[in-house]
């Protein structure tokens, strides 16, 4: 399957512009942005009981969190969403280059370095995680 729709919860506005000029050039043109947890959370809730989904969830690792500055943010975003029953891939795209269990991956975001192709593979792997779990169902 190919992903579309991406919401990118992110609090960098130069970050979200290279990452969604990454997307862009990888033919992803609906690309959403929410500066904090309760705004991204809220988005995907509302496109979900939509009908309209989102394909994928990029998200910083360390950013608002329900009112505080959190540098687990993205973790508890994840569990969260978990938690709410809310089946999106999530590529963590950080400075700090974790390992999130229940994620599809990290891209380690360093502008000295060349992460889009990492954003590139992760976004590959995401489709193929979509692509088997539609076969299953």
């Amino acid at each position: 399957m190919k992903i579309k729709k991406v919401i990118n919860i992110e609090d960098t506005i130069l970050k979200h512009i290279a990452i969604k000029k990454e997307l862009e050039s990888e033919g992803i043109r609906q690309v959403a942005l929410a500066d904090n947890a309760e705004k991204g959370i809220e988005e995907i809730e509302r496109a979900e009981a939509a009908g309209e989904p989102y394909d994928l969830l990029i998200c910083d690792m360390h950013y608002n969190f329900f009112g505080k500055d959190d540098p687990e943010a993205g973790e508890k975003t994840l569990k969260l969403l978990q938690e709410k029953g809310i089946k999106i891939p999530v590529i963590f795209c950080s400075s700090q280059n974790w390992q999130i269990s229940g994620s599809v991956g990290t891209v380690f975001y360093n502008e000295s370095r060349y992460w889009e192709q990492d954003m590139r593979e992760m976004i590959k792997k995401a489709e193929a995680l979509i692509w088997k779990k539609s076969c299953e169902e």
